[in-house]
């Protein structure tokens, strides 16, 4: 589609932290159910989702990356590489959670 940009937006935090949760309500597939368990996300899980500002399509392809530790080097080269957005969750209730912050 003419105009139509796309973006890659990451999230990171430890695991268990709310990333999944929230990136599930953000493109709509649990809007109700915030709550609900999910899986864990052990390395890369990846979604989509089309907003549409000012006529034009922008596609966010939005990588959950996994909190469990895997190679720095990894991360780097592969989630993080070419991102554009990116949120950094952390777990309000675990002190550590928001610690760990600083490695991811």
């Amino acid at each position: 589609m003419a105009g139509e940009r796309k973006i890659k937006f990451i999230v990171i935090g430890d695991q268990q932290c709310g990333k999944s949760a929230m990136i599930d309500c953000f493109i709509g597939e649990k809007e109700e159910n915030f709550h609900l368990t999910h899986e864990v996300t052990t390395v890369l899980d990846m979604k989509s989702k089309v907003l549409n500002v000012a006529n034009k399509n922008i596609v966010l392809h939005i990588w959950d990356v996994g909190g469990s530790v895997i190679d720095q080097n990894l991360r780097e080269r592969v989630a993080y590489s070419n991102a554009e957005l990116a949120i950094i969750a952390f777990s309000k209730t675990d002190t550590e959670s928001l610690e760990n912050v600083k490695m991811k």
